[in-house]
Protein backbone atom coordinates (compact mmCIF):
# COMPACT_ATOMS: atom_id res chain seq x y z
CA UNK A 1 0.00 0.00 0.00
CA UNK A 2 1.05 3.89 -1.15
CA UNK A 3 0.48 6.73 0.78
CA UNK A 4 1.40 9.93 -0.51
CA UNK A 5 1.43 13.11 0.70
CA UNK A 6 1.70 16.66 -0.12
CA UNK A 7 2.29 20.44 1.13
CA UNK A 8 3.00 23.76 -0.59
CA UNK A 9 4.13 26.68 1.32
CA UNK A 10 4.76 30.28 0.36
CA UNK A 11 8.16 31.63 1.83
CA UNK A 12 7.92 35.17 2.97
CA UNK A 13 6.92 37.80 0.40
CA UNK A 14 9.98 38.86 -2.06
CA UNK A 15 12.16 35.66 -1.18
CA UNK A 16 10.51 34.22 -4.96
CA UNK A 17 10.88 30.88 -3.44
CA UNK A 18 7.95 28.34 -2.65
CA UNK A 19 8.58 25.04 -0.46
CA UNK A 20 6.72 21.55 -1.31
CA UNK A 21 7.04 18.49 1.21
CA UNK A 22 6.31 15.39 -0.30
CA UNK A 23 6.08 12.24 2.03
CA UNK A 24 5.29 8.58 0.74
CA UNK A 25 4.79 5.98 3.01
CA UNK A 26 5.15 2.28 1.55
CA UNK A 27 3.52 -0.46 3.45
CA UNK A 28 3.96 -4.53 3.47
CA UNK A 29 0.43 -5.73 4.23
CA UNK A 30 1.77 -9.42 2.98
CA UNK A 31 2.20 -12.03 5.11
CA UNK A 32 5.73 -12.38 4.62
CA UNK A 33 8.80 -10.05 4.10
CA UNK A 34 8.86 -8.44 0.52
CA UNK A 35 11.56 -6.10 -1.18
CA UNK A 36 10.68 -3.10 -2.58
CA UNK A 37 12.52 -0.47 -5.46
CA UNK A 38 11.12 2.76 -5.11
CA UNK A 39 13.12 5.43 -7.89
CA UNK A 40 12.44 8.58 -8.58
CA UNK A 41 13.37 10.61 -11.83
CA UNK A 42 13.97 14.70 -11.39
CA UNK A 43 14.50 16.58 -14.62
CA UNK A 44 13.46 20.34 -13.52
CA UNK A 45 14.06 22.86 -16.20
CA UNK A 46 14.76 26.21 -14.19
CA UNK A 47 13.53 29.42 -15.64
CA UNK A 48 12.32 27.21 -18.31
CA UNK A 49 15.90 26.99 -19.34
CA UNK A 50 16.65 23.13 -20.95
CA UNK A 51 20.96 23.81 -20.20
CA UNK A 52 23.55 26.15 -18.61
CA UNK A 53 22.65 24.18 -15.50
CA UNK A 54 24.64 22.25 -12.63
CA UNK A 55 23.36 19.61 -10.03
CA UNK A 56 25.27 18.58 -6.99
CA UNK A 57 24.55 15.93 -4.64
CA UNK A 58 25.68 15.91 -0.46
CA UNK A 59 25.17 13.59 2.29
CA UNK A 60 24.68 14.79 5.76
CA UNK A 61 23.07 13.22 8.97
CA UNK A 62 20.91 10.36 7.08
CA UNK A 63 19.69 12.87 4.17
CA UNK A 64 20.90 13.34 0.64
CA UNK A 65 20.79 16.93 -0.56
CA UNK A 66 20.20 17.70 -4.97
CA UNK A 67 21.16 21.40 -5.74
CA UNK A 68 20.40 22.23 -9.13
CA UNK A 69 21.97 25.63 -9.86
CA UNK A 70 20.95 28.03 -13.27
CA UNK A 71 23.62 29.93 -14.70
CA UNK A 72 21.01 32.98 -14.18
CA UNK A 73 21.27 32.37 -10.59
CA UNK A 74 18.20 30.32 -9.96
CA UNK A 75 18.39 27.57 -8.08
CA UNK A 76 16.39 24.03 -6.73
CA UNK A 77 16.82 22.57 -3.23
CA UNK A 78 15.92 19.00 -2.99
CA UNK A 79 16.40 17.53 0.45
CA UNK A 80 15.09 13.38 0.95
CA UNK A 81 15.12 11.33 3.52
CA UNK A 82 13.72 7.92 3.94
CA UNK A 83 13.59 5.73 7.18
CA UNK A 84 12.39 2.41 7.29
CA UNK A 85 11.37 0.72 11.29
CA UNK A 86 12.69 3.96 12.32
CA UNK A 87 16.10 3.69 10.83
CA UNK A 88 18.00 5.49 8.24
CA UNK A 89 18.21 3.94 4.56
CA UNK A 90 20.44 5.63 2.10
CA UNK A 91 19.62 5.72 -1.24
CA UNK A 92 21.46 5.29 -4.33
CA UNK A 93 21.73 8.41 -6.28
CA UNK A 94 23.07 9.24 -9.84
CA UNK A 95 23.04 13.24 -11.46
CA UNK A 96 24.27 13.48 -14.94
CA UNK A 97 22.94 15.32 -18.47
CA UNK A 98 19.59 14.53 -19.94
CA UNK A 99 19.53 11.66 -22.68
CA UNK A 100 16.22 10.20 -22.85
CA UNK A 101 17.04 6.76 -21.33
CA UNK A 102 16.18 8.14 -17.70
CA UNK A 103 19.24 6.25 -16.51
CA UNK A 104 18.52 3.31 -17.64
CA UNK A 105 15.00 3.37 -16.77
CA UNK A 106 13.52 3.68 -20.50
CA UNK A 107 15.11 0.27 -21.70
CA UNK A 108 11.90 -2.09 -20.76
CA UNK A 109 13.88 -3.09 -18.07
CA UNK A 110 13.25 -2.85 -13.90
CA UNK A 111 15.01 0.21 -12.77
CA UNK A 112 18.46 0.27 -12.88
CA UNK A 113 21.10 0.45 -10.07
CA UNK A 114 22.44 3.92 -10.12
CA UNK A 115 25.72 4.50 -10.04
CA UNK A 116 26.65 6.96 -7.28
CA UNK A 117 27.57 9.95 -9.84
CA UNK A 118 27.68 13.13 -7.51
CA UNK A 119 27.48 15.90 -9.68
CA UNK A 120 26.74 16.63 -13.05
CA UNK A 121 26.73 20.30 -15.62
CA UNK A 122 26.94 22.33 -17.29
CA UNK A 123 23.86 21.45 -19.21
CA UNK A 124 20.77 19.71 -19.31
CA UNK A 125 20.97 18.09 -15.90
CA UNK A 126 19.15 15.30 -14.61
CA UNK A 127 19.24 13.19 -11.42
CA UNK A 128 17.25 10.31 -9.48
CA UNK A 129 17.19 8.21 -6.50
CA UNK A 130 16.60 5.16 -5.96
CA UNK A 131 15.91 2.72 -2.50
CA UNK A 132 16.37 -1.13 -2.70
CA UNK A 133 14.52 -2.17 0.91
CA UNK A 134 13.27 -5.17 2.15
CA UNK A 135 10.27 -4.29 4.64
CA UNK A 136 8.83 -6.60 6.95
CA UNK A 137 5.39 -8.07 6.79
CA UNK A 138 2.22 -6.58 8.35
CA UNK A 139 3.59 -3.53 10.18
CA UNK A 140 7.18 -2.97 8.08
CA UNK A 141 7.04 0.27 6.39
CA UNK A 142 9.14 2.56 4.38
CA UNK A 143 8.50 6.59 4.83
CA UNK A 144 10.60 8.91 2.15
CA UNK A 145 10.13 12.23 2.92
CA UNK A 146 11.36 15.24 0.53
CA UNK A 147 11.55 18.64 0.59
CA UNK A 148 12.09 20.99 -2.50
CA UNK A 149 12.96 24.83 -2.47
CA UNK A 150 11.94 25.72 -6.00
CA UNK A 151 11.81 28.96 -6.92
CA UNK A 152 8.60 30.98 -8.26
CA UNK A 153 8.23 32.96 -11.63
CA UNK A 154 8.76 36.24 -10.62
CA UNK A 155 6.12 39.40 -9.82
CA UNK A 156 7.35 41.42 -12.81
CA UNK A 157 7.20 37.66 -15.42
CA UNK A 158 3.35 37.33 -13.80
CA UNK A 159 1.90 40.76 -14.06
CA UNK A 160 3.90 41.17 -17.47
CA UNK A 161 2.43 38.20 -18.61
CA UNK A 162 -1.02 39.23 -17.54
CA UNK A 163 -0.94 42.49 -19.21
CA UNK A 164 -0.42 40.71 -22.64
CA UNK A 165 -3.03 38.23 -21.98
CA UNK A 166 -5.07 41.45 -21.30
CA UNK A 167 -3.88 43.99 -24.48
CA UNK A 168 -4.61 40.87 -26.83
CA UNK A 169 -7.93 40.20 -25.49
CA UNK A 170 -8.99 43.93 -25.69
CA UNK A 171 -7.43 43.86 -29.82
CA UNK A 172 -9.15 40.83 -30.48
CA UNK A 173 -12.69 42.37 -29.26
CA UNK A 174 -11.59 45.33 -31.33
CA UNK A 175 -11.17 43.53 -34.71
CA UNK A 176 -14.65 41.50 -34.03
CA UNK A 177 -16.05 44.86 -33.27
CA UNK A 178 -14.74 46.41 -36.58
CA UNK A 179 -16.10 43.17 -38.32
CA UNK A 180 -19.70 43.39 -37.62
Amino acid sequence: MVKPSFTLQASSPGSDRSTIAESITINNPSAVSQTYHFYQYSDFDLAGVAGNQSVLFTASGGSYKAVQTGLAGGSLVDTVTALSSGANVQPEVQAGLYDGTQFGLMNGNPAPTLNNTLSAGLGDVVYAYEWDVTIAPTTGALTISEIQTVPEPSSVALISAGLFTVAWLARRRRERGFQA
